[in-house]
C-alpha cells in the first residue's frame, strides 16, 4: 500500500514529550499569556524531533540521503527503502533525543515525521549558506500517486461497516500526504528565500516565530481550491524542508524553463 510508514521507537522520555504532533496550537493561532502546557508539550516533541534528525543523519547520512531521495514512498514491496527505513529508525538516537528523563514510553514518529527531520537536518547542513536562486530550471518534483485500487475491496470481499471507513480513513490520509509534499515544494519554490530563512532557525527560537510570521503570507498561494489542509509548525517546516532538500538536489537544465513547462 502507498502509505506513510509510521514508526514506533522504545524512547525513555517524559509522557508529555510523547504527544503527537497533531496535538499542536495550530499556527496562527494565539497563545494565551500564561504558560500554555499544550503549546509547551508540542514544543519539546519537536525539539526531540530535530535532534533526532540530528543523530541519524550523523550515523547514517549516505542512507538518510538515499531515502529522502529515492523513496518518496515505501510500500511493501520496497526492500530496499524497508531496509533504509529499518536503518534510520534508530532507537539509540530517539532515546537519546529525548533526554528527558526516566520512565520508558513509546514515542511515535507518525507519517512522515522521520522524512521532515532527517530533511530539515539536511538542508541545515548542505545548503546554510544561501537560499535557492535557479528553480526556474527545476522541473517539477515527482510525487506519490494514489492507487484508488489499494482503498476498495478486494474483488469477492465483502466488508463490514467499520473496515469500509478504516479503508475510506486511510485514502484520505494518503490524499493528505501527497498533498502537503506537493504543497511543500511549491512554497519553497514561490518564496525560496523566506523558506530557507525558516530552515536555518531554531526550532522553538523567536527567529523561527519571525520567520513563520514572514512567510505564512505565501502559504495561501500554495493551497489549492476546494482543498483544506491543518497546518501547524511541525507539518510546515516539516515539507518545506524536504520539498528544499529534494529541490536543491534536482538535476538543473542549462537553461530556465520555456513558458508553460512544468515548475
Amino acid at each position: 500500500m502507498n502509505a506513510a510508514f509510521a514508526l514506533s521507537l522504545l524512547a525513555i522520555a517524559s509522557a508529555a514529550a510523547a504527544q503527537a504532533p497533531d496535538k499542536e496550537v495550530r499556527l496562527g493561532s494565539r497563545l494565551p499569556v500564561k504558560i500554555d502546557k499544550r503549546a509547551q508539550d508540542a514544543a519539546q516533541v519537536r525539539e526531540v524531533h530535530q535532534r533526532f534528525g540530528e543523530c541519524v543523519v550523523k550515523k547514517h547520512y549516505p542512507e538518510a540521503i538515499a531515502y529522502l531521495l529515492n523513496h518518496p514512498t515505501v510500500d511493501e514491496d520496497d526492500r530496499e527503502g524497508r531496509k533504509l527505513v529499518r536503518k534510520l529508525a534508530d532507537g539509540a538516537c530517539l532515546v537519546a533525543a529525548a533526554d528527558i528523563g526516566p520512565g520508558g514510553v513509546v514515542m511515535t514518529l507518525p507519517d512522515d515525521t522521520m522524512r521532515y527531520a532527517l530533511s530539515d537536518t539536511l538542508v541545515r547542513r548542505e545548503f546554510a549558506a544561501a537560499p535557492l536562486t535557479d528553480l526556474d530550471r527545476v522541473v517539477r518534483l515527482a510525487h506519490p500517486s494514489l492507487d484508488p485500487a489499494e482503498f476498495e475491496p478486494k474483488p469477492g470481499k465483502k466488508l463490514s461497516q467499520k473496515e469500509l471507513a478504516e479503508l475510506a480513513a486511510n485514502r484520505g490520509k494518503e490524499q493528505a500526504r501527497i498533498y502537503l509534499s506537493q504543497f511543500g515544494e511549491c512554497v519553497v519554490r514561490v518564496d525560496p528565500v523566506k523558506s530557507h530563512a525558516l530552515l536555518m532557525a531554531p526550532v522553538n527560537s523567536p527567529a523561527e516565530s519571525a520567520a513563520f510570521a514572514a512567510l505564512k503570507p505565501r502559504l495561501g498561494e500554495c493551497v489549492v481550491e476546494g482543498r483544506t489542509l491543518e497546518l501547524n509548525k511541525t507539518i510546515v517546516r516539516g515539507t518545506v524542508a524536504y520539498g528544499y532538500y529534494r529541490l536543491a538536489k534536482a538535476p538543473r537544465s542549462a537553461a530556465p524553463l520555456a513558458p508553460g513547462t512544468p515548475q
